[in-house]
């Protein structure tokens, strides 16, 4: 998952995922503005189930659509 900061003021942010009713995040980051910040995990059971990236910060969750790798 890759997520870019496009403007705004410095923020401080975890990166996560949503899955069958399941969240896991990575610790906390500062995020400034006009970077990218990925967020990998490894050996998830079936890579083909959607997922949500999440993104939260300031109390509040943002999620991106669910989404399948193509070669599923």
């Amino acid at each position: 998952m890759v997520y870019r900061k496009n403007g705004g003021s410095t923020v401080t942010a975890k990166l996560g995922y949503l899955r069958s009713g399941n969240t896991n995040y990575k610790a906390p980051q500062s995020m400034p503005a006009g970077q990218e910040f990925n967020a990998l995990w490894s050996g998830l059971a079936n890579p083909c189930y959607p997922t949500n990236g999440l993104l939260y910060s300031g109390g509040t969750t943002y999620q991106t659509p669910a989404a399948i790798p193509s070669r599923c």
